[in-house]
Formats: C-alpha cells, structure tokens, sequence
C-alpha cells in the first residue's frame, strides 16, 4: 500500500491511500490523527495569555512566529494528540477593538483556520 498525505483541499486535511487492489477499503473517516497538516492560527491577547517569544525567517523569506502562554499551551495540548502543525500568523498583542476586528476578518476569510486568545465574542466569529 502507498500512502501519500495531501492538506488542506478545499479547506479539508486528508490522507489519500492508493493501492493495487480495487476493494481496499476507503480510510476510516476519523479526527484522531491529522498526519502532520498545517493549520494557520490567528492570535489576539497581552500577557500572559498570548506571548510573542521570538521571530524568525524560513528558507522561502516567511516570517516563522513563535509565540507562549496560556492560550498556546492550551492549543499545543490539543494539536499535540491529533498530530498537526502549527503556523502561528503575526500575533496581535494590544487590546484594542481594530485588533480583534482585524483577527476576526482573517478568520472569517480563512485566512486562519483558528483564533485563540483573549477573543471577544464578535458577530464575526459566530458567522458560518
């Protein structure tokens, strides 16, 4: 059996297995297991709920962010157990409403597929 990993189709992290025999069965549908795919994370609060620990550049010239705190901790303990890869987007670190507004906007043109932090309950993040 050959197994190659494709992320983030049409928003959906899947696994696609090929093999030669026609009735292998189609993977199981499951959240357990996200097989190292990348979700990008929006992220709004001060200390010491959201900490920026340091910045960095990848070889492609992205700015890699690394951040701490409450909030993030909480998030690497979920993301840990389901095997998935964190790309923290540039955080914003001030309490100010065009902050929030600003998180808010990537999340809902999925910019970011999750927003942690000190987040107010905006219409934004209740829309589908």
């Amino acid at each position: 059996m050959l197994q190659a990993s494709i992320c983030w189709i049409s928003g959906v992290c899947i696994t696609e297995r090929l093999s030669t025999t026609p009735d292998y069965p189609p993977p199981p549908k499951t959240t357990e297991n996200f097989h190292g795919c990348q979700i990008r994370v929006s992220s709004y609060g001060i200390p010491p709920y959201i900490i920026l620990t340091g910045n960095s550049t990848d070889s492609d010239g992205n700015v890699v962010y690394k951040l701490g705190g409450l909030a993030v901790q909480n998030l690497r303990l979920a993301v840990d157990k389901m095997n998935v890869t964190v790309v923290f987007l540039k955080p914003s670190l001030k309490l100010a409403i065009q902050e929030a507004l600003y998180e808010s906007v990537n999340l809902a043109n999925r910019m970011s597929e999750i927003a942690i932090g000190t987040m107010p309950l905006l219409p934004a993040y209740l829309s589908p």
